[in-house]
């Protein structure tokens, strides 16, 4: 809700509410979920406001609606209060025109939810058709004096599309539907008269399904509730191609009572034998043990039996630099993840300099995303950037690691494998090679592989290349509502922490949209298909071409599968570390003796021999001035 709703009521929506009139039944329809809390909400001028909701459900067509009712924040200074019906949402000369009746309204002082309310009834009964109906309301504000008078219309929380129209004579000139924007609805009840089965469950939008051939699943069915008494069992037929089959579900949550009410829930089904995409329809057949009769019991949609389901691995990306210093917010959350996840996190950490500061990790001109604040992070280039800690919440600790699970636990429609090998005995290129395949038969597609060369176990004290030592600029020195040991080095150390192993760090990648033609346009399902790309290590350099590979042996490639079409990331896969090639790279002159050993800690502190527990960091000076430089944990 934006800002402009200031104040907020607790109010218990009326339940939907039914009394036998002959063979007709009365029905209150609102969008507003019951027991919902109820906003006063309004543009805080003078003007007119016309409020719409609109009726168009297989449930509701053909009954009639008599009125309707819907709180008022305030009597004072609100006027000219009318209620209509139109066939369609139409302005002549920026005022609102109902094309099938208007009414006045009267306005109750002490409505049910302490406020005052609009009545409206129709002269006559109007029948609902299948094309559907605008129920609308009009008001004009005379004077704003207080809170009621900026604000006069009632809404409440909800996404149910319908359940918001408005235009107003000097802030929405055009009518606009708002619930999506706002995501709010009208608190209009709607009066109606029919005669309403007394059992009645739609289904509506069935997923994609994608199952194992011959096995089980569990399918994602929506259900919406046209009955008076809440849903706490149902049974089920449906058709996979021409196989039908039947099944019961007992929810352990019922579908509530409200007319209009909706659930997603999960039904069980059984795949074909053989691989291949199928119609599939589900049919709700009974309720709580009654004949289901609703108008419109089945769902369609389709089923792919499938011969492997594909292990999702979201790509996380990373902006973030050594200069910043709420960085180190990645820094720990990308560790903790690798950790907690591995095998099956992949990640790339994309580091860019800012103004005159200098990045050593720094290595492309160009990045996936731009336009980012540091730091951030975008999951499978969806364009939502989060927080690379608290991710979509903003506030939870490791709130990203729920948001990649979430991401994690969808299907994908491809599975991807790596593997990286020295190309030559120099070990100055590596060659990675993708295997990827699709658990269906697609056509006209342009997917796309592409490469990213990533660099772990990388530390500004082992880079005889750059001039000066690296160090992260730290914010959370001294901070307390950060916790864990990982945490420490940046609570307990100073603002600047030398001595960080930085891993993930993407060095190279120059086809980040994907190599075209790497990929058939026409694919088969479970047919593997091979492609290659190879890295030239002596072209790798950061912006400031410098050589910042100190151990090719802690070397990766990242493959990633994008569609093409969208951007948008459908799977990748990380190597492991490449096998050491058939020569080995030159020696150290072996007359060479060690003369000195150095240690640091992970704030940058030289101190002796390691005598308690953590990770140090072991530079070992030999007699002809190479140093080795190594992590060791005590």
């Amino acid at each position: 809700m934006r800002s402009n709703t200031l104040t907020w009521i607790v109010a218990a929506i009326a339940a939907t509410t039914f009394s036998m009139n002959g063979a007709e039944r009365e029905k209150d329809f609102s969008y507003a979920p019951e027991g919902s809390e109820a906003y006063i909400w309004g543009n805080g001028k003078v003007e007119t406001y016309d409020v719409a909701v609109r009726l168009k459900n297989d449930a509701l067509t053909g009954s009639k609606i008599t009125g309707f009712t819907v709180p008022l924040s305030t009597e004072e200074e609100i006027t000219d209060i009318k209620g209509w019906l139109t066939s369609e949402l139409r302005l002549e000369n920026k005022t609102n025109v109902a094309d099938i009746t208007s009414t006045t309204a009267t306005v109750e002082p002490d409505g049910p939810y302490g406020m005052p309310q609009i009545n409206v009834t129709f002269s006559e009964p109007y029948t609902v058709p299948a094309e559907g109906v605008y129920v609308g309301y009009s008001l004009k504000v005379n004077k704003i004096i207080d809170d009621n008078t900026r604000y006069p219309i009632t809404v409440t929380h909800s996404d149910a599309i319908g359940g918001f129209y408005l235009h107003s004579s000097r802030t929405y000139l055009s009518w606009k539907e708002m619930t999506e924007e706002w995501g709010a609805v009208s608190m209009m009840t709607v009066k109606l008269i029919g005669n309403f089965p007394e059992t009645s469950l739609s289904a509506a939008d069935l997923s994609t399904i994608y199952c194992l051939k011959g096995q089980t699943t569990e399918a994602a069915l929506t259900l919406i509730n046209h009955s008076e008494s809440e849903i706490n069992s149902i049974d089920y037929s449906y058709t996979i191609g021409d196989l039908t089959q039947t099944g019961t579900k007992t929810f352990d949550t019922p579908i509530p009572a409200q007319f209009g009410s909706s659930s997603e829930v999960s039904l069980t089904l059984k795949a074909p034998d053989t691989t291949g995409t199928y119609p599939v329809s589900v049919t709700v057949t009974r309720v709580n043990g009654q004949p289901n009769e609703s108008n419109s019991p089945t769902a369609t949609g389709e089923f792919n039996a499938v011969s492997f389901i594909p292990v999702n691995r979201p790509l996380v990306e990373e902006y973030t630099g050594t200069w910043c210093g709420y960085c180190p917010r990645g820094f720990i959350a990308l560790e903790r993840m690798n950790k907690e996840h591995e095998g099956r996190f992949v990640a790339l950490s994309y580091h860019c300099a800012s103004g005159y500061i200098k990045e050593p990790m720094h290595c492309l001109e160009t990045f996936p995303a731009s336009d980012m604040n540091f730091p951030a992070a975008i999951l499978n280039r969806n364009g939502v950037e989060l927080d690379p800690y608290f991710g979509s919440t903003n506030s939870t600790h490791m709130g990203i690691e729920a948001d990649w699970q979430a991401v994690a636990d969808q299907f994908t429609i491809a599975d991807i494998d790596v593997d990286v090998k020295w190309d030559n005995d120099a070990r100055t290129t590596l060659k990675a090679t993708s295997n990827v395949r699709f658990v269906k038969d697609l056509e006209g597609t342009d997917y796309r592989i592409s490469y990213a060369l990533v660099g772990d176990n990388l530390n500004g004290e082992a880079w005889a290349a750059t001039e000066e030592i690296w160090y992260q600029v730290n914010y959370y020195s001294g901070n307390t509502s950060v916790t864990g040991d990982d945490w420490k080095v940046f609570t307990e150390g100073r603002e600047a922490v030398i001595g960080l192993v930085y891993n993930d760090i993407v060095l190279a990648y120059d086809n980040q949209e994907g190599i075209s033609g790497s990929l058939p346009a026409d694919i088969t399902a479970d047919e593997a298909y091979e492609h290659s790309y190879s890295f030239n290590l002596s072209e790798v350099r950061n912006i400031y071409d410098e050589n910042i590979i100190n151990d090719p042996s802690k070397l990766r490639v990242v493959a990633v599968v994008t569609d093409a079409s969208s951007g948008k990331v459908v799977n990748c896969k990380s190597s492991g570390y490449p096998a050491p090639a058939s020569v080995s790279a030159p020696a150290i002159d072996s007359a060479a003796t060690v003369v000195n050993v150095i240690y640091h800690d992970l704030h940058g502190r030289v101190v002796a021999a390691p005598s308690t527990g953590g990770i140090y960091i072991r530079t070992t000076i030999l007699s002809d001035g190479t140093e080795k430089h190594e992590k060791v944990m005590k």
